[in-house]
């Protein structure tokens, strides 16, 4: 008998055992991600509050015109947008401020258990020295400004952006720093802007990584009457530290 045959046989066989395997791997790979995908979007209609009806809406609509202008928008915010009655406007935003409310309840809950703890591990020593970040980026400097002025755990820094002010990329960077170290979001509007383009332009010179975009600590934004809610009757560079219903201007 030829011993070198026999051995022979299974080594042909393999190549293609080992394709069968990876083809049967992919097809279980590709049916677990899509059954996670159908988990993770039945969960998030449900997060906001949606009828199964209003959340294949929502899908017709991220596929289509939505996906190029709100990929970055709450669904019930996109479904807001394109709402095609009062009735059903209102309904979005009564389930958005909603889970505004719920999640600014959390920050200040969580910021008042932030502040305790700081004062009982630092012992007196500010866990954020707002004397230093006065002085350093030119803001007001007595004890009372720093406390009522500056952001803390919950606030929203609101810049608004004057594209042709040569000093608006300085000034923005004083305020990315101000928003990293008291870890709070950047809002940047843009008052001139009239295409992505423009914005985008303006990103890149600032340097500003996408992935700061991604995540939600920056966002990059078209003045769509922002402004005026500000009170600001002239195109400017401003920034603004938004506590609640309440906006408070600070000095670049």
């Amino acid at each position: 008998m030829n011993l070198k045959c026999l051995i022979a046989i299974p080594l042909i066989l393999m190549p293609g055992l080992t394709l069968a395997v990876d083809i049967q791997q992919t097809e279980i790979s590709k049916t677990a991600t899509d059954t996670f995908a159908i988990e993770h979007s039945e969960a998030e209609r449900i997060h906001w509050g949606l009828s199964e009806k209003e959340w294949s809406r929502y899908q017709v609509l991220m596929e289509t015109d939505a996906k190029y202008q709100f990929a970055n928008l709450p669904p019930v915010f996109v479904l807001g947008i394109y709402a095609d009655n009062v009735t059903d406007r209102e309904r979005y935003a009564r389930l958005l401020i909603l889970q505004d409310k719920k999640r600014m309840d959390g920050f200040k809950a969580f910021e008042a258990v932030h502040d305790r703890v700081g004062r009982e591990i630092f012992a007196g020593i500010p866990f954020i020295d707002y004397r230093q970040i006065a002085q350093t980026y030119n803001l007001p400097d007595n004890q009372k400004s720093q406390a009522s002025n500056l952001p803390k755990l919950g606030d929203t820094l609101v810049m608004f952006v004057n594209s042709s002010d040569q000093e608006s990329i300085s000034k923005f960077e004083t305020a990315r720093q101000i928003s990293l170290k008291t870890a709070v979001a950047l809002e940047v509007y843009f008052m001139q802007a009239t295409t992505d383009k423009q914005i985008q332009a303006w990103a890149k010179a600032a340097k500003i990584d996408p992935e700061d975009v991604e995540k939600g600590a920056i966002t990059l934004n078209y003045d769509n009457g922002e402004s005026k809610v500000f009170g600001l009757d002239e195109i400017q560079t401003k920034l603004f530290n938004v506590r609640g219903n309440e906006a408070v201007p600070l000095q670049f």
